[in-house]
C-alpha cells in the first residue's frame, strides 16, 4: 500500500469546498481527474498539480482539522520528490527499516536543510536557527554537553510555564517528557537540523567567542551591539545578529512577524522573501520593543504606525536602517529598509543596461533639456537608475538639484533637499528654478501640480529626471495624461521614458548549461529561434550564493525615445499600442522579453527568471523578429536608428 493510501477517509475534497479553495465544479473535475489515474493518487496532491491551491494552503488546511499530510506526499506537493522516488523508496523501507526522511537524505534526494523545513510544515512546528545569539545562554549552564550532543537538542528559550527546544527530532516524545520533568514546564519544540546543533553546542562549550559583525549605531545611541553574544543581554544579541545577517546576506529587507504561536523572521534577498528563523512567541514584544528604541519610536504605542531611520556602521559598511512598524493580529509586524549609503550600483555600465540601451541612454543625457522618465513597479530599481544617471551628468560646469522624500544616496557635489512627510514637490519646483539648476531630479511625481510644474521647467529649457510607479511605457505616457498632461506637452517635453524590472543574477560559481525546454521558448515574441547560435544556463545553488542558485540582480529595460513620428503619433490621438508599434518598426524598441532573452543568451540569467519578471506583450509577435536580431540589436551590433534625423540628436 502508498503512503498515501488511508487519505480518502480525510474527505479532503468537502473540506476544500467548505472551506473557500475550491469551487464545486473544480472538485468535480480533480475528482475526474483522480479517478482516470492509472493508480491511486492523493486528491491534494492532484488539487495542487492543478494549480487549484498552493500546498502550503493544503497544508494548513489539514493543520486546522487536525489532520497531518503524509511526508512523503507533502514532497512532492512542494516539487521535492516524484512518484517513483517515492515509491522506490517505500520498497527500501520495509526492508532497511529506516524513517523515510534518513532514506531521502542517505540517496541524496533533498537535503537535511529541505527535510527540515518540509518536518516544519507538516508538524506545524517553529523552525529556529540554532545559533548562540538566538539562544538564552543562562539554559545550557550546567547541562550535559554529552546529553545535548547525543540527543541533538538545544534549550533556547524559557518564560514562565513553557521551555521552547530546538530538536533534530521533535516527534521524540521521550525526550520531550523527561525535559518537562526536568524543568517542572510545558516544552514546544522547534526543529533545526541536526548537523546544526551540533555545530552550536560545540562551539558553546569549546567556549568559542561567537562574535558576529560589528554593528555601532550612530548618533552616540545607548546601544551598542558589539559584545560577546554569550555576555550581552539575550534580545539585544538577537537584534544584533539578524542586522548582522541581514547585511551579511545582501537582503534589502528584514521582515519580522509575529504569528499566533511564534515569532517569523524573514529577509528579503534579490527581490524575493526568504525564511531566516522563527523565534518563540515570547521574545517577540521586547524584540520589537528593542527596534523602537534603536529607532527612537514611541515604544508604547502599538495600534498606529511608526516609521524612522537609524545609521548605522556593519563590518565597515555605513548602512541607512529604515524602521517601519504596522499593527498586526498577533502583534506589531515590523520591516527594516536597509541600504547601504555608498554603493557601487550608482553607475549606468553596473545597472545592467543592454549595449544598445547604454549607448541610448548616455546620448540622451548629453542632449540639453527634456524629462527623462523612469517607470516600473515597487523595487524595480528605479531610484538607483535616477541617482545613476545624476552620477553620470554630475560635472563640475553643471549645476545639479533634487526633491526627494527621502535622501536615499548622497551624492557630493549635488544640492539634495529632503521633502517633509506628505509635502509634495510642486511648491519647491518653482523655487528650485530660480537657483539656476542644469539639471534637477524629482523622486516621483505624486499629483497633478508636479506633473505640471516638471513640464514648466522642461518648456524653460531644464533637464528634468523623474520617476513614476506604473507597470509599462504605455502605462507612464497614459498616467502622465491621467495628471492632467496634455499628449502636445508630452510629447515636447518628454525625451525618453525608461521601464525596467530587476531579475536576479545566476551565480558565477555554480550555474550549468542548459537546453531550453520548448515551452519557454515559446513564450518568447520571436518569428524564429536558432538555438545553436546560443547558450543558455540554469541554477544550481551552492554555499556562495546560499544554495539559491541566483546571487545579486541585474535590470531588463524597455527605452521609448520620443521621435518625431512618436510626437506626431501622439499628439494625434493614436493609440498606445499603435505608438509602441511604431516604435518598434521605426526606432527598434527592444521588448523585456527580448533584453532578458538576450541576458540570458550571455549567461547573466537563466530563460526561467525571465519568464518570471518580464511582462509579454502579445501585440509585440506582430512586430516579432528573429533570435539573431534581437541579439544583434542588444549587442549594438545594427545600425542605431536613433542617429537619424527625426530623433531627438
Amino acid at each position: 500500500m502508498s503512503e498515501g493510501a488511508a487519505q480518502p477517509t480525510l474527505r479532503i475534497g468537502d473540506l476544500l469546498v467548505q472551506e473557500g479553495y475550491l469551487k464545486p465544479a473544480q472538485l468535480k473535475k480533480a475528482l475526474q481527474v483522480q479517478m482516470e489515474q492509472e493508480q491511486y493518487r492523493p486528491l491534494g496532491r492532484i488539487c495542487v498539480e492543478l494549480g487549484l491551491v498552493s500546498a502550503k494552503e493544503l497544508q494548513r488546511l489539514l493543520r486546522k482539522h487536525h489532520k497531518r499530510m503524509y511526508l512523503g506526499e507533502l514532497l512532492q506537493n512542494l516539487g521535492l520528490l516524484t512518484q517513483a522516488e517515492l515509491e522506490h523508496l517505500l520498497q527500501l523501507q520495509k526492508i532497511e527499516q529506516k524513517r523515510l526522511g534518513h532514506l531521502l537524505i542517505e540517496h541524496h534526494i533533498i537535503t537535511e536543510s529541505q527535510l527540515t523545513d518540509a518536518l516544519s510544515l507538516q508538524l506545524d512546528i517553529p523552525r529556529i536557527l540554532p545559533s548562540l545569539e538566538l539562544i538564552d545562554p543562562r539554559l545550557l549552564k550546567g547541562l550535559n554537553g554529552e546529553e545535548l550532543l547525543d540527543l541533538v537538542y538545544l534549550p533556547v528559550h524559557r518564560s514562565e510555564d513553557q521551555l521552547t527546544v530546538i530538536m533534530a527530532d521533535p516527534l521524540n516524545q521521550e525526550l520531550i517528557s523527561n525535559l518537562e520533568a526536568r524543568y517542572n514546564c510545558r516544552l514546544q519544540p522547534a526543529i533545526a537540523p541536526a548537523s546544526e546543533i551540533k555545530a552550536t553546542l560545540q562551539a558553546f562549550f569549546q567556549t568559542a567567542s561567537g562574535e558576529s559583525p560589528e554593528l555601532v549605531i550612530d548618533n552616540q545611541n545607548p546601544f551598542i551591539l558589539n559584545e560577546n553574544p554569550l555576555e550581552q543581554d539575550p534580545t539585544a544579541t538577537a537584534v544584533n545578529f539578524i542586522i548582522s545577517s541581514a547585511v551579511l546576506d545582501r537582503a534589502s529587507d528584514i521582515h519580522i512577524e509575529p504569528q499566533e504561536r511564534y515569532l517569523r523572521v524573514r529577509f528579503r534577498i534579490d527581490g524575493l522573501l526568504h525564511h531566516k528563523t522563527d523565534l518563540p512567541f515570547d521574545v517577540a514584544k521586547a524584540m520589537i520593543r528593542h527596534f523602537k528604541q534603536l529607532a527612537r519610536l514611541q515604544t508604547e504605542e502599538s495600534y498606529l504606525p511608526q516609521s524612522s531611520h537609524i545609521q548605522a556602521q556593519i563590518s565597515g559598511k555605513e548602512i541607512d536602517l529604515r524602521v517601519a512598524t504596522f499593527p498586526g493580529q498577533w502583534g506589531e509586524k515590523l520591516v527594516v529598509s536597509l541600504l547601504e549609503k555608498h554603493s557601487t550600483l550608482l553607475n549606468l555600465e553596473r545597472i545592467g543596461f543592454s549595449p544598445i540601451y547604454l549607448k541610448s541612454t548616455q546620448r540622451i543625457l548629453d542632449i540639453s533639456g527634456g524629462i527623462v522618465v523612469v517607470t516600473g513597479p515597487a523595487r524595480s530599481g528605479k531610484s538607483t537608475t535616477l541617482y545613476a544617471a545624476m552620477n553620470y551628468l554630475n560635472d563640475l560646469d553643471k549645476a545639479l538639484v533634487t526633491l526627494e522624500h527621502p535622501i536615499v544616496y548622497q551624492l557630493p557635489g549635488v544640492v539634495q533637499t529632503s521633502l517633509r512627510p506628505g509635502q509634495s514637490p510642486a511648491g519647491l519646483i518653482d523655487a528650485l528654478v530660480s537657483q539656476d539648476p542644469d539639471i534637477l531630479m524629482v523622486q516621483d511625481i505624486p499629483d497633478t501640480a508636479t506633473a505640471q510644474a516638471l513640464t514648466r521647467a522642461a518648456v524653460m529649457g531644464y533637464k528634468v529626471l523623474t520617476s513614476l510607479h506604473t507597470r509599462d511605457l504605455a502605462s507612464a505616457l497614459f498616467h502622465l495624461m491621467h495628471l492632467g498632461v496634455e499628449p502636445f506637452v508630452i510629447a515636447s517635453t518628454v525625451t525618453c521614458v525608461i521601464a525596467q524590472r530587476l531579475v536576479r543574477r545566476l551565480c558565477e560559481h555554480c550555474k550549468t548549461p542548459s537546453q531550453p525546454e520548448p515551452s519557454q521558448l515559446s513564450s518568447f515574441p520571436f518569428k524564429s529561434i536558432d538555438l545553436q547560435l546560443f547558450s543558455f544556463y540554469d541554477p544550481v545553488g551552492c554555499n556562495e550564493c546560499q544554495l539559491q542558485g541566483y546571487s545579486g540582480r541585474t535590470a531588463l529595460h524597455e527605452m521609448l525615445i520620443m521621435t518625431d513620428t512618436l510626437r506626431d503619433a501622439l499628439t494625434s490621438g493614436q493609440t498606445l499600442s499603435l505608438i509602441r508599434t511604431l516604435a518598434r518598426r521605426e526606432n527598434h524598441l527592444i521588448s523585456f522579453a527580448e533584453d532578458g532573452f538576450y541576458k540570458a543568451s550571455q549567461g547573466v540569467t537563466s530563460l526561467q527568471e525571465v519568464l518570471r519578471v518580464a511582462p509579454l506583450n502579445e501585440s509585440d509577435r506582430l512586430t516579432g523578429r528573429s533570435s539573431e536580431e534581437v541579439f544583434a540589436l542588444c549587442s549594438s551590433r545594427l545600425p542605431d536608428p536613433l542617429l537619424e534625423a527625426n530623433s531627438v540628436f
